[in-house]
């Protein structure tokens, strides 16, 4: 009778407290044995990918997984046997070249390790058919109806092909004849001319002062007169100070530097706003002090 009660006691004790269960974690393909690691229920399992490793797939009982950027993935709150596998994609790059084109029978260019991969050899039909060779990574291939295949893709693989040449019967293709190269001929080479130079003592120092006459008592028919030498320098430039009155017309000047130079920036605000131009004359002092308003 103590016998039973002591092995019923037993089992409430381990149903109150069930002994933890564990999970084993193998890892495929990282050394030349499986590795197997024995985790507990609801554990945590870290795995590394060594850098040096060749592979650039991993799966976790047969799902794809990423690995973060210190080549680590971490498999959380483990409830039943995990198994790690590894694999690897490889690159196939195809020459390609004149009379002939080379095709993956399922058109993928990348493929994972160990896959199966077929490919056609297709030549233009004025290529002769009978001379072509086939290379994978300078290894030269069997090509049967223009077909070959690589069983277990182990590498990336890189298709040549080699000797494709053209039916002699076919039309050849002429190449476009250059023109004639004519020979430049050098012209002599001419000194350049150096333009006179200004002679400013021509021209006379003398001040002269601008100013008009209005006619006084004031006639609306008269028109005003400047002195006669200001009259013979602005007719030997071509300066204009009157035209003639054939309508109604008034223009604004402004001497900028004198009496407005405290009003320029307002003046120019009001000139704006009820479009009036105006002519600045300004003197070489105000621009000097003034640069950015003028």
């Amino acid at each position: 009778m103590k016998k039973v009660l002591v092995l019923i006691l037993s089992m409430a004790l381990m149903a109150c407290n069930p002994v933890p269960q564990s999970w084993t974690v193998t890892i495929i393909g990282l050394k030349d044995e499986p590795e197997i690691i024995t985790v507990q229920q609801g554990e945590n399992y870290r795995f590394v990918l060594p850098e040096d490793a060749l592979f650039n797939r991993v799966f976790v009982n047969e799902v794809e997984v990423q690995l973060d950027a210190n080549h680590e993935y971490l498999i959380e709150d483990i409830q039943t046997d995990i198994q790690i596998t590894f694999n690897r994609q490889h690159t196939i790059i195809l020459e390609q070249g004149v009379g002939y084109e080379l095709v993956i029978v399922d058109d993928h260019q990348v493929v994972n390790e160990g896959q199966h991969v077929m490919f056609q050899l297709i030549l233009d039909d004025d290529y002769d058919q009978s001379e072509p060779k086939v290379y994978i990574n300078n290894i030269q291939t069997v090509l049967t109806d223009f077909e070959f295949e690589v069983e277990a893709v182990m590498s990336n693989l890189m298709i040549t092909v080699r000797n494709v040449i053209r039916n002699p019967e076919s039309p050849s293709i002429e190449s476009p004849v250059a023109p004639p190269v004519e020979t430049p001929v050098e012209s002599p080479v001419e000194s350049p001319i150096e333009p006179p130079k200004p002679n400013y003592g021509q021209y006379s120092n003398r001040d002269l002062s601008w100013w008009y006459r209005i006619p006084s008592p004031l006639n609306l028919g008269v028109q005003p007169t400047i002195e006669a030498d200001i009259a013979r320098l602005l007719q030997q430039y071509n300066g204009l100070w009157l035209k003639p009155a054939t309508k109604k017309v008034i223009y604004l000047t402004m001497d900028e530097g004198y009496e407005y130079e405290q009003n320029t920036e307002q003046i120019l605000d009001i000139a704006k706003v009820k479009q009036v131009p105006i002519m600045f004359f300004v003197t070489g002092s105000y621009v000097q002090r003034n640069p950015q308003l003028v």
